[in-house]
């Protein structure tokens, strides 16, 4: 929450894309997709089997108010900031049309995880 926090706090642009550095076959349409979803909403993330994706996102800048909110409160969760923000998803069905989903949401932090997308 914090690294989010302090993404919008020092922003000049408007949207911030926040991506997790595990994710190294995200297509850049993904990323593409979720600015134009955050233009009418407060932010925008991919919606996953597990759940909601907030580190593959975009934040609009003036969302910072509410997540220093949500920080101040003790709510450190991520995925708790769904109940601050007005937060559009893109699901994982619309990620098809990108690619392979279990490609494209790939987290690789092991030998084990790289084998398993080969």
């Amino acid at each position: 929450m914090g690294g989010v926090y302090t993404a919008l706090e020092a922003s000049r642009a408007d949207r911030v894309v926040v991506v997790a550095c595990d994710m190294p076959f995200l297509d850049s349409a993904v990323l593409n997709r979720l600015v134009d979803l955050a233009a009418g909403a407060d932010a925008a993330w991919v919606r996953s089997a597990s759940g909601p994706e907030p580190l593959l996102a975009c934040y609009r800048r003036g969302a910072r108010v509410a997540v220093r909110r949500a920080i101040d409160g003790g709510r450190l969760t991520l995925a708790d900031l769904a109940t601050e923000l007005d937060v559009r998803e893109l699901a994982a069905d619309d990620l098809t049309a990108f690619g392979r989903v279990e490609e494209l949401l790939a987290n690789l932090n092991s030998p084990a995880d790289h084998r398993k997308v080969e």
